[in-house]
């Protein structure tokens, strides 16, 4: 009887600890609506195909409208997979010959410009282009609002014969789960100002109230050039040459306009930042030792503006051996210098 009773009790036990993991995680549904596409003739003779969203512009391959989604994740949670519900698949027609994208050249360039010619694999191919019908990001980092990016590709284009097909919704379903242990850092910090910048954003506005009642972390540790107790307004992150470098107008000047006017500035040398274990793959604020790319100096630099959380703005100035853009893909509000640091 007593053997019963206590099997009874385990399995009752089990049963509420799998109904409290069920409840932590979470399921978004957005859906995606998308007008028929409009087909003219354009120069070369090619097809330009518009329907009111921005384009893809890869060098060689057919320039097809996307649609960029912004999907905010509850608070303590993680991606843990995506889900797609296609609407009806429209044919519009055959025998079309879309534009290719062309080679990105400089405003200020004045040699002689020749057009990019069709990727001859992708234009004699009888396959779907693009072949996926989303790309996405790893999820980023808004000031403790955890965002998912995703381009969703609507049009799809087979080469050969040149059809064109449209599906005339897509519905996103994001499937959530509890944040693990190696989750990152928190870098929530309650302000009118992030939950406003989120809102202007996402898709999924709604989601907001999962941030809305936590408290903000208290600061993260102290490196030799942070003090989590300090808050700046702006930080200027240049090298030691430019930073003790004399002029008409240097950047002590800035710092000092700046702070005459309120604004809270200071000045950080990418050599410092490269001297803190802490902005290391393996340090505090690193992201592991995984990838050689993660322990670069545009990683390092990365990992300092992570423990700026109290932050405002920031100004990077050099040239392009020590400030540089690092992997950034396709649409990214914000797709500045070191946010967009892994790669698809």
């Amino acid at each position: 009887m007593k053997a019963s009773i206590a099997i009874v009790s385990l399995l009752m036990v089990l049963i509420f600890f799998f109904a409290i993991n069920v409840a932590e995680a979470s399921v978004i549904e957005l859906k995606y609506n998308f007008t028929e596409p409009v087909i003219e003739k354009g120069l070369e003779n090619y097809d330009v195909i518009s329907m009111g969203l921005p384009k893809t512009s890869n060098a060689g391959l057919p320039v097809l409208p996307f649609k960029p989604t912004e999907i905010l994740l509850p608070y303590g949670e993680e991606l843990e997979n995506i889900e797609f519900i296609l609407g009806n698949k429209t044919f519009i027609g055959e025998g079309f010959f879309i534009k290719p994208g062309q080679v990105q050249i400089p405003s200020c360039y004045n040699g002689t410009i020749t057009s990019t010619p069709p990727n001859a694999t992708v234009y004699n191919s009888s396959e779907e282009f693009p072949p996926r019908l989303y790309s996405s990001l790893p999820v980023q980092d808004l000031c403790g609002y955890k965002l998912l990016f995703l381009n969703l590709y609507p049009v799809r284009y087979v080469p050969k014969p040149g059809e064109i097909w449209y599906y005339e919704n897509i519905t996103v379903v994001v499937h959530t789960k509890e944040q693990g242990p190696r989750g990152g850092l928190d870098f929530y910090r309650g302000l009118p100002e992030d939950r406003r910048r989120t809102l202007e954003i996402v898709d999924n506005p709604e989601e907001i109230k999962t941030y809305d009642i936590q408290k903000p972390k208290k600061a993260g540790k102290r490196t030799s050039i942070v003090d989590p107790a300090d808050s700046y307004d702006y930080v200027i992150i240049t090298n030691e040459a430019l930073n003790s470098s004399n002029g008409e107008y240097t950047f002590q000047d800035l710092v000092a306009r700046k702070n005459q006017k309120g604004v809270r500035a200071t000045i950080v040398t990418v050599e410092r930042i490269l001297n803190e274990p802490a902005y290391h793959c393996d340090g505090l604020y690193g992201d592991g030792c995984a990838i050689p790319e993660f322990n670069d100096t545009a990683a390092m630099i990365h990992n300092f503006i992570k423990t700026r959380t109290r932050t405002g703005l920031y100004l990077h100035k050099g040239d392009s051996n020590n400030m540089r853009i690092q992997n950034c893909y396709g649409y990214v509000p914000q797709c500045v210098t070191y946010l967009c640091r892994k790669k698809l």
